[in-house]
This record gives C-alpha cells, structure tokens and sequence, in this order.
C-alpha cells in the first residue's frame, strides 16, 4: 500500500481506535496492522483465527465479540 501521507497523519488520531485484522488477510498483511497501532495513540489490534480481509464477514461472531468488548460491552 503506497503510502500518501497517512503514515504522517495517524499520530493526530485522537479517538479510541480499535484495528480488527483477519489472520488470513492476504491483502492488508499483519505488519500494516501493527505499524497503524503503533502510529496511532493507544490503539488497540484484535486479530480473528481463520478470517481474510473481511473479518465481519468470515466470521461475524467473532468481529461482534471484539469489537464488542473493545467499546466495554
């Protein structure tokens, strides 16, 4: 992914940031998720066992449950 600036803008985010990855995710590999967090202030990663580059879909309990529990449900 080409980077365009984002890279310099991520550390103004000032909102609770939760980045939810698929460990499949062939796309949007798990460095690019990491490397966000580690840019934006106290974001959070939760990374789902067996789901692509559409964890809400592959497996949507799983995506409820983290995102769920991230927004202290």
């Amino acid at each position: 992914i080409p980077d365009r600036g984002l890279r310099r803008r991520l550390p103004y985010i000032q909102a609770p940031t939760l980045l939810v990855q698929g460990a499949d995710d062939g796309l949007v590999t798990a460095p690019y998720a990491e490397e966000f967090a580690r840019l934006i202030p106290d974001a959070k990663v939760a990374t789902i066992a067996g789901a692509g580059h559409y964890p809400m879909l592959d497996h949507e309990d799983a995506f409820i449950a983290v995102v769920d529990q991230f927004l202290g449900g």
